[in-house]
């Protein structure tokens, strides 16, 4: 259930381990939850690859910087048909009157002549679906979307708009655990599965889990194995770091389970917030005709300052608690 709460979206005893991980990084609590996969990982045989999908991590406020992607990741990302992330923050001049306690993501802009550059904006599809959809007020909100959408880009994770049909074949679903602020269009996980598509490969893009956690706790893993009983794939979002990758088997398939790509872009320039996942899928019909995933591959990447004003994405090494 979405709660409403000044700061963050927890309650009193999170929002302080929530500080702590923010001053000390990264908790390595909850290892060995979830047995983590090593890249690459064929998760079903016997099936033609039909479509590639490519998953970012979250796409963060720049602060002014200007983004560039590395030719690697680049090549990487321009393999696959589709491309998939999370934007987390609002598109707007206005300036939150809750700043600095709220810690309200705004982005500039320039964010869309960026993520233009590194893949199609009319083969993107952008969920807004997190704890910071409701930052600012609803006419924000609706201007953000207005200048993704006017820029090619398919958007999708609010109320109206709860899924996107990438093709005849897949509908991504979007919901959110989190809110920072009670918010009229904000989508809630909890009705996720009234969205399912028959006879497509339906994944789920949920954001959930707890910031800064390397490893995600066993509710979340409960939750999350719940879900892949109903959707052919999840990927989430939320904690701000990688976590594992993980295969579930229910119903005979194996369902790939990543429980958060961190995060794929940010301005900020702080160690706990510039690393992310990127993670490719290989999708077709396996011989009883059921749309799964066949092999995917990962790379872990780093948003790091390259020169005064600009930060590049860059392929980077996973990353332990320190």
């Amino acid at each position: 259930m979405i709660k409403k709460i000044a700061v963050t979206p927890y309650n009193t005893m999170e929002s302080l381990g929530w500080v702590v991980r923010n001053l000390t990084g990264f908790s390595g609590r909850n290892a060995g939850v979830v047995e983590p996969l090593k890249s690459p990982h064929t998760f079903n045989e016997g099936l033609t690859c039909r479509y590639k999908v490519t998953v970012i991590g979250d796409i963060l406020p720049m602060e002014k910087g200007r983004l560039a992607i590395d030719a690697r990741l680049r090549e990487f990302i321009g393999e696959g048909d589709y491309l998939i992330g999370n934007f987390e923050g609002t598109i707007t001049e206005k300036k939150s009157p809750f700043w600095p306690v709220a810690f309200d993501q705004r982005h500039d802009a320039a964010i869309v002549e960026y993520l233009a550059g590194m893949f199609r904006p009319d083969k993107t599809y952008l969920s807004v679906s997190n704890n910071h959809t409701g930052d600012f007020d609803e006419e924000a909100f609706s201007g953000s979307v207005g200048i993704l959408k006017s820029s090619g880009f398919n958007v999708f994770g609010w109320d109206e708009r709860p899924y996107v049909e990438v093709n005849d074949d897949i509908r991504i679903v979007a919901g959110t655990m989190w809110s920072n602020r009670a918010f009229a269009r904000a989508l809630p996980i909890d009705g996720a599965k009234d969205h399912l598509k028959a006879r497509a490969f339906n994944l789920l893009y949920p954001h959930m889990g707890y910031e800064l956690e390397l490893y995600p706790r066993p509710e979340i893993a409960s939750r999350a194995r719940s879900m892949a009983d109903s959707f052919d794939g999840v990927i989430a979002s939320h904690p701000h770091c990688p976590q594992p990758v993980t295969a579930y088997n229910t119903g005979g398939i194996n369902k790939m389970i990543a429980y958060s790509l961190g995060d794929f872009c940010t301005g900020l320039g702080l160690k706990t917030m510039q690393y992310g996942l990127v993670i490719k899928l290989e999708i077709g019909q396996d011989p009883a005709g059921r749309w799964v995933v066949g092999s995917a591959h990962w790379k872990h990447t780093e948003c790091v300052r390259s020169s005064p004003g600009t930060f590049i994405v860059r392929p980077g090494a996973a990353k332990e608690k320190r």
